[in-house]
């Protein structure tokens, strides 16, 4: 019987079937999903529009460059360039708005809408750029914004503030810990929160280089730079722009224009007291007369039914003026009026340090990472720790916190000093108030007071004020430690802090050394230390003398005794 032979593929065609049936299903379902635009990127669009002075040239997916004389449409891999007295704002579609410098160019990258994952980016080919991220994500998902330099990778975060130019960034405002910056050529990234600036030196950097010696705290005049206060009043005036106007009919409490009346002023009133640094001015003008409102120079957007508001900055003085003129479309001065108002600048009450120790205390400690805790005056709108304004700190509360580590890289071994200010409503600080915190060593506790608080209390007090009276229990002081007796040699690096150990004799009330009141020694004990140390300044190089000194509860002298350390670092 002659049997017909198959091909050898036949075996697997049930296979191709199957995989045949799944290109088609995945065929159709793209075609779906594209149709109805589900999973896929959107890209937006990114409005750009030209200041008033100087030239913006753009260029539109890599053409030649184009003046631009009027607002456009951006997307990616459009470019921006400013002359020279030009600026320029792009604004994107999660509310991050950017304003461009004098000499600058941008290019924009990334403008994708998606539900899973939405992402922003452009790169900074030249100059520098002020940006605004939102406070809140207004769609779901995750938003990454990304603004990048030849050095520099810089992740922006929500209610961010910044300046940015090819090889720094200064944060000025910032939720969570701060910009994630990726450095060309470094392994780690690194933060820079609020406050803080990190720029990089010119020239190639070092494999040894630590990158966090670069960011330092913000120098106060940075903050009254020109191109910064230009750029925070444009985004003011962007934002209000890009809010519903408010007409007449839609005012809880709509102002009725008098007859006859061009210019009306609602809003300060003459000689209103203020406490913040900017005011908001509105009133009414009438449409038929008037074309433009300018508030102390600035132009006060119109709607159709003639309502203007303009938020402005005032200066710091006690009283400032504020300039209204009303304008008709030729430019005539049809209404002027002027209001003056008080401000408010006392600074506020200081803040004042709680745990793990209080005001102009030392506190020592082995422990890595703890919080730091305080209290708040009442009109406090902000504190500030070492130059780090605290996030979750609201207006009104009446404690914050912070958080001290050594990951933060806000602690180091040895002494670290932390100052706080409160900030009020008119932006003032109040007086700064310290604590110190030492890491290291074998002591958990307060070492030192406030010698403000201890010189009221009898404690850190010039010696005049005690007794000076002959001893009167004379050799019972006793040192038992580092080396029993009245002298000991300490040499070497390892040998920069230890505890001077002793005892006293009965009836102590207080033990004293060279002039300090032991914190720690409780009333009763008969034995006392004391911390001899380099990074505390008890302990320097070369013979260190420690007079010891017992007194009782009338402050009389029970003994004195002196003890002396040869310190030499380079044994």
């Amino acid at each position: 019987m002659y049997l017909e032979r198959r091909p050898p593929w036949t075996r697997y065609r049930p296979f191709i079937g199957l995989l045949i049936v799944v290109a088609l299903v995945y065929l159709v379902g793209s075609w779906f999903i594209g149709l109805f635009g589900y999973g896929q990127n959107h890209s937006m669009a990114i409005a750009l529009t030209p200041e008033e002075r100087g030239i913006v040239r753009v260029s539109i997916e890599n053409d030649e460059w184009k003046r631009a004389d009027q607002s456009l449409k951006l997307y990616p891999e459009d470019r921006v360039t400013t002359g020279a007295n030009a600026n320029a704002t792009l604004a994107f579609f999660d509310g991050t708005y950017m304003r461009l410098g004098e000499d600058t160019t941008i290019r924009i990258v990334e403008s994708d809408l998606n539900d899973d994952e939405s992402q922003l980016s452009a790169q900074l080919e030249s100059g520098s750029v002020w940006i605004a991220t939102p406070t809140t994500q207004a769609f779901s998902g995750t938003m990454l914004r990304l603004v990048t330099t030849g050095m520099l990778r810089i992740s922006l975060p929500t209610r961010t503030e910044a300046l940015i130019t090819e090889r720094s960034i200064s944060v000025f405002d910032g939720d969570g810990i701060g910009c994630t910056v990726q450095v060309a050529g470094a392994k780690q990234p690194l933060i820079v929160g609020e406050g803080q600036l990190f720029s990089l030196p010119e020239g190639p950097l070092n494999a040894g280089d630590d990158l966090y010696a670069f960011r330092n705290a913000l120098d106060p005049r940075a903050f009254a730079a020109p191109f910064l206060e230009e750029s925070r009043q444009a985004f003011a005036l962007h934002r209000q722009n890009d809010q519903p106007q408010t007409t007449m009919e839609e005012e809880d409490d709509p102002i009725v224009m008098p007859t006859g009346t061009i210019l009306s002023v609602s809003q300060p009133t003459d000689r209103q007291a203020v406490q913040t640094a900017s005011l908001e001015v509105k009133g009414l003008v009438n449409p038929e007369m008037v074309t433009a409102v300018q508030i102390n120079g600035y132009a006060a957007p119109i709607d159709s039914a003639g309502a203007f508001a303009l938020e402005i900055t005032l200066p710091d003085k006690d009283e400032a003026t504020i300039n209204i003129i009303a304008t008709d479309k030729d430019g005539i001065t049809m209404a002027e009026t002027m209001r003056t108002v008080l401000r408010n600048r006392e600074p506020p009450e200081p803040p004042h340090f709680l745990t793990p120790a209080k005001d102009g205390e030392t506190y020592q400690t082995q422990r890595t990472q703890f919080e730091i805790t305080g209290s708040a005056p009442a009109d406090a709108i902000g504190v500030i720790v070492n130059d780090y304004r605290l996030q979750f700190f609201s207006p009104g509360d009446k404690t914050w916190k912070y958080l001290a580590s050594t990951n933060l890289d806000n602690l180091k071994l040895g002494e670290n000093t932390f100052t706080a200010v409160a900030i009020n409503q008119g932006g003032y600080k109040s007086e700064p108030v310290t604590m110190k915190i030492v890491l290291g060593g074998e002591t958990e506790g307060v070492i030192a007071g406030n010698p403000e608080e201890s010189a009221g209390e009898g404690g850190q007090i010039e010696p005049t004020a005690l007794p000076d009276n002959d001893p009167l229990q004379p050799g019972t002081i006793s040192v038992t430690a580092p080396t029993p007796g009245t002298r000991h040699t300490a040499s070497g690096t390892d040998a920069i802090e230890f505890l001077i150990e002793g005892t006293v004799p009965a009836g102590t009330n207080s033990v004293w050394v060279n002039g300090y009141k032991l914190q720690l020694y409780e009333i009763g004990k008969l034995y006392w230390n004391y911390i001899a140390s380099t990074k505390l300044n008890t302990m320097k190089r070369g013979e260190n003398a420690y007079e010891i000194v017992a007194r009782d509860a009338d402050g009389k002298i029970l003994d004195r005794f002196t003890y002396v350390i040869e310190f030499d670092p380079r044994g």
